[in-house]
């Protein structure tokens, strides 16, 4: 099969969510279908596995290989409309409405330059060329852990994760343009922070998280925080910002939980 190097890839590693396949949903489904000029590898990777999200940063929800579905809309840049198919964590590729035809793999190209760009004469050998660019990023040490798996956490950092399920949280109307959440600590240990995420409630523009100060709320008590927007202020504003919960920490996401940083000064 084409993709079996991809299969054996993923037969091998240990690491949760290393290599993330999403089924399609109905609609993207309906729209690859509509579509039979799309490049047949392409279609075939998007038949096989769907939505991916590849290579996945350790300690971190995060990956750097990325091949989605056909999207609603296409860009026309140059002397053509693009259509944006697959990213590396550097660029994206897209391929020339013009040059898609039945049965033909067209090249993809970057636009990286504003303009388009070869970038391969194929999806397949763009993705080839992409994966063997991403798998060399790994240490040696690095890619024993993907292949074995994450460290469990230590007793340390499961205290952390202990303390952390007595937070509980709620946002509240927000105050001089900042976030306002309050937070009740009903576990008997405190943390200096709490990781929550945030996205705009309109889903368009962002997902991210704040890492707030909880240092001040001991066991037992409720405290009011504000949060200031920060770095997100050119994409959020304190009224369009949801928060929501981003559930227990796990081994292999522990570098997207602050809670772990200091681990000396967080747990008491």
């Amino acid at each position: 099969m084409r993709f079996d190097f991809i299969h054996e890839a993923i037969k091998e590693v240990a690491y949760p969510r290393f290599f993330l396949a999403q089924p399609l949903t109905d609609f993207e489904r309906r729209r690859l279908d509509a579509l039979p000029q799309l490049p047949p590898s392409y279609v075939e990777f998007l038949n096989t596995f769907g939505r991916a999200r590849f290579f996945r940063e350790l300690d971190r929800d995060t990956h750097h290989l990325f091949v989605f579905p056909p999207p609603e809309k296409v860009h026309f840049y140059g002397d053509s409309y693009m259509m944006d198919i697959a990213a590396t964590d550097s660029t994206g590729v897209s391929c020339k409405f013009s040059e898609l035809a039945v049965g033909v793999e067209p090249p993809l190209y970057d636009m990286a330059s504003g303009s388009p760009r070869r970038r391969a004469d194929s999806f397949m050998d763009w993705l080839t060329k992409a994966r063997e660019g991403r798998r060399r990023r790994y240490t040696k040490k690095a890619w024993a852990s993907v292949l074995g798996g994450p460290a469990p956490f230590t007793r340390a950092e499961q205290r952390i994760v202990e303390i952390r399920r007595g937070f509980s949280w709620r946002q509240l109307s927000p105050h001089n343009g900042m976030v306002a959440i309050e937070f009740t600590n009903a576990s008997d240990g405190s943390l200096r922070r709490y990781s929550i995420g945030v996205k705009d409630k309109y889903g368009l523009r962002m997902v991210g998280g704040f890492f707030v100060d909880v240092a001040h709320v001991a066991p037992g008590t409720t405290a009011v925080v504000h949060v200031p927007l920060g770095g997100y202020s050119h994409l959020l504003t304190a009224e369009n910002s949801v928060l929501f919960d981003k559930g227990d920490p796990k081994p292999e996401s522990r570098g997207d939980f602050w809670e772990f940083r200091g681990l000396n000064d967080e747990a008491a």
